[in-house]
């Protein structure tokens, strides 16, 4: 049996923003210049960024240097077909929150699964205009922020991967009901 047009996914949502929608819900992100990554506008500008800088991240972990020729490197294929925003609700944990963005990443090889999770979990260097507004979703934080901490924060946006454990067979059958 060929399946065309399948691909295994797992769902990102960035560790600030939590798994579901900020209860604190406005528009500072906007005003601070900072991604509201409860809306899903807001996410779909920076999908073409955050997917090169992906694809970018696990091109150079699995740089393989060919063992005829140890000064050239071999090519390897492009991993990420795309990414996407679907809006859902996680359920693995109770979330008081509404309905929130998450990005759905498409990659071509399976058994690439563990490595785009770890890329995405280790995290992306984006500008800091891509990650959540620290004020918007510090209810969720603790201890909360202070302000001289919200102007240190230099970290990569890292996120929480779900659905990467799922076999993306069992996948394709879950999304179009099959038994």
């Amino acid at each position: 049996l060929y399946v065309h047009g399948a691909y295994p996914y797992l769902l990102a949502r960035p560790r600030l923003a939590g798994p579901d929608g900020s209860l604190h819900h406005n528009s500072h992100g906007q005003l601070s210049g900072h991604t509201d990554w409860d809306c899903v506008e807001s996410v779909e500008r920076i999908l073409p960024q955050l997917q090169s800088n992906l694809e970018a991240a696990i091109q150079s972990s699995m740089q393989v240097t060919n063992d005829e020729n140890e000064d050239k490197k071999s090519k390897t294929p492009q991993v990420i077909r795309r990414i996407t925003v679907v809006t859902g609700r996680g359920f693995y944990t109770y979330c008081p929150g509404p309905p929130a963005p998450f990005l759905r990443v498409e990659y071509y090889n399976p058994k690439l699964r563990w490595k785009v999770k770890l890329m995405l979990e280790q995290g992306l260097d984006v500008p800091r205009s891509y990650h959540p507004d620290p004020i918007q979703y510090q209810a969720t934080l603790t201890p909360p922020l202070m302000q001289d901490d919200l102007v240190d924060m230099t970290e990569p946006l890292s996120f929480h991967c779900y659905e990467a454990h799922i076999p993306y067979t069992m996948q394709f059958f879950k999304d179009w009901n099959l038994a």
